[in-house]
């Protein structure tokens, strides 16, 4: 199995590498969440992309090291969901918190399951772990902040940091859990709902 730095042969310089790397990263995804991974190989995406397979390869060394870059620019963007989302609400809007947090895990921007369950069964999570624990502190940082400065209003004796670890971690396990079932045995507007309700009544009195 390869190492973390060897999932990417080399970093695009200028405009041009940049392009390559975002339209291999695109047909990547499309395949993925429109024909799956069995379909996926490195001359399709560079089919699908539009670009040659040797420009392919100046990048990504196979297909797998291609859907761990898919899986660190979602990281990337649900870190500026959370700080986006987060930063705009009202000052004692907890359910609002509650709202956005559960929201960004099911949002439309991260893919479909099908999608998010290649990177998940696919992908070693090694590979792109230091950006998912770069983001996880970051936004645990600011979810902890923003409970702190509504202590008055949440469970009395509540610790903040306690709260926003609990908070964060179990919503994404039971989203990984629904992405990991191949049955998809539960509406995801309903899974969604649950969360909310389950995390609303963790917080307040």
């Amino acid at each position: 199995m390869k190492e973390p730095n060897e999932t990417r042969r080399k970093m695009p310089k200028g405009r041009r590498g940049r392009e390559i790397v975002r339209a291999i990263c695109g047909a990547t995804r499309r395949i993925l969440e429109e024909e799956g991974f069995d379909a996926l190989t490195t001359n399709r995406i560079a089919e699908v992309a539009g670009v040659s397979i040797g420009s392919l390869y100046q990048y990504f060394p196979d297909k797998r090291s291609v859907i761990a870059e898919l899986a660190r620019d979602t990281e990337a963007k649900a870190l500026a969901l959370v700080e986006e989302r987060v930063g705009a609400l009202e000052p004692d809007d907890i359910e609002g918190l509650v709202r956005e947090l559960v929201g960004i895990l099911f949002d439309p921007l991260f893919g479909s399951m099908q999608l998010r369950r290649s990177v998940q069964v696919q992908i070693p999570p090694v590979w792109f772990a230091q950006t998912s624990q770069d983001v996880d502190r970051t936004v645990h940082q600011v979810v902890s902040e923003f409970l702190a400065r509504n202590a008055a209003i949440l469970r009395p004796g509540m610790d903040p940091d306690l709260a926003a670890f609990v908070l964060l971690n179990a919503g994404e396990r039971v989203v990984e859990a629904a992405v990991a079932d191949p049955a998809q045995r539960f509406d995801l507007g309903e899974l969604r709902a649950e969360l909310e309700w389950i995390s609303l009544r963790y917080l307040r009195p």
